[in-house]
């Protein structure tokens, strides 16, 4: 890495005028924790301009020479240098396995890299030379890029574009190839100005944004789509995901062996996600991924176990009960089905049902199902969080527990309340009011 130049906040920082005239100062922190500090004064706003990138140029030179020594130190002298492809394919085949990472994930990682940073930088770049203003230009392309379906890059994955170049250089770093990250600390999300200019709205306003609401199913709109279903292949998911709220990868991977009959119980381990296939190469004519029942779920929150509700086990007896391995929601040839297949069916359910209005997902199935738990059966919030997967108790709140006067007296009016331990006590007595004889007269 090289050391960048120290550039001021604005073109008149650290210059201030008083009664006497111009002052000057410039204080940093150099790369060996010592404070760079001067100060002088000036008799015009151009001397003390003068003065002040004299004092810049004064740190830079510091700077620049304790950092190529801390380099020379840090650093063996015969460790070859490393391009931005071959840093890529170590942290694929040796660092991040050795973190801890599966093969699965590292190649993941490397993908990221392969697809959107090595296009921008190069792949012969050597990491020396990648700075920050290299992130600023990935970050400008992958403003440029749109999906498969002409939308633009989510914040998320460019979040994880930045993650994954992070943490390859951090692995350079661990390995001695580099002195520093140069990434680390800098911003990853997209400029919330352009972000303003996108949707017509200012900053302030983007800020003081409520979180989306979920398309949540009304108990109506959920018994027209388990009945438009009846004739479809996806009918098992909606079932799963209607009595058990999961998603629907966790759903097209459920096999009856995961039930637990006698502890009315569901098992949820696995769910259905693609996979690189080892036999590939280029012209073998293999495919190059294959969809697989795989244990690795979204978070380690998803490992859970799933009660069999009274209305879940009468949902299951709309289905065709199967032993062993057998999968619930098979595909036409028996093995996992492409969750994108399955929405493509689903969709097809949807335009065979009644429901016309705002067009659900499939995950507002599993929306339902949750605040149908929450809302209706009134179930602690530890336990929603661990029965829905979440690795964060403010995520279930937040979207699926309806806080509001008018939920809270629906769901009062449904039940009986236990009577209170406290009973109707008396008031004591320096509360109760004496009553008064009248005074007679005479």
């Amino acid at each position: 890495m090289q050391w960048i130049e120290k550039r001021p906040k604005n073109p008149d920082a650290n210059i201030k005028k008083t009664v006497e005239g111009w002052n000057v100062r410039v204080k940093f922190l150099l790369p060996n924790r010592k404070v760079f500090d001067r100060h002088a004064s000036a008799s015009s706003r151009t001397e003390a301009r003068k003065i002040r990138d004299d004092f810049y140029a004064a740190f830079n030179d510091g700077a620049l020479e304790i950092f190529a020594e801390a380099e020379r130190s840090f650093l063996p002298p015969d460790r070859p240098q490393l391009t931005l492809q071959q840093l890529a394919t170590k942290c694929r085949d040796e660092w991040w396995p050795a973190r801890g990472r599966s093969a699965d994930i590292a190649d993941q990682y490397y993908q990221k890299i392969a697809t959107y940073c090595i296009p921008v930088l190069g792949a012969d770049k050597p990491i020396d030379q990648i700075t920050p203003d290299g992130w600023d230009s990935i970050l400008q392309h992958l403003g440029s890029v749109t999906t498969q379906f002409s939308k633009p890059l989510s914040a998320s994955t460019i979040r994880k574009v930045k993650a994954c170049l992070s943490s390859a250089l951090s692995c350079a770093v661990s390995q001695k190839y580099l002195l520093v990250n140069p990434l680390r600390g800098l911003p990853y999300n997209p400029n919330p100005l352009s972000e303003a200019d996108r949707l017509g709205s200012s900053v302030e306003e983007i800020a003081d944004d409520e979180a989306p609401a979920k398309r949540m199913l009304s108990d109506e709109e959920a018994r027209e789509l388990l009945k438009a279903s009846k004739d479809s292949i996806i009918r098992p998911m909606i079932v799963l995901q209607l009595a058990f709220g999961l998603r629907i990868a966790e759903a097209l991977a459920v096999q009856w062996s995961d039930f637990d009959w006698q502890k009315k119980t569901l098992k949820v381990r696995y769910q259905v996600k693609r996979r690189k296939n080892p036999k590939w190469k280029v012209g073998s004519g293999e495919p190059r991924s294959l969809l697989q029942r795989v244990k690795y779920l979204k978070s380690k929150a998803g490992n859970r176990d799933i009660y069999l509700f009274d209305d879940a086990l009468e949902l299951l007896k709309a289905l065709q009960i199967g032993q062993g391995e057998a999968l619930v929601c098979p595909s036409e040839k028996g093995g996992p089905m492409e969750p994108r297949n399955a929405q493509r069916a689903f969709s097809a359910v949807l335009e065979a049902s009644k429901v016309k209005s705002e067009k659900p997902t499939t995950h507002s199935l599993r929306s339902w199902r949750i605040s149908h738990w929450a809302n209706v059966v009134a179930l602690p919030a530890s336990q929603l969080q661990r029965l829905a997967g979440h690795t964060r108790i403010e995520t279930t709140l937040r979207y699926y527990v309806r806080g509001d006067t008018d939920s809270l007296r629906q769901w009062l009016d449904g039940r009986a309340l236990p009577v209170s331990p406290l009973g109707s006590p008396a008031l004591p007595p320096c509360v109760q009011k004496e009553k008064r004889q009248p005074v007679r007269s005479g």
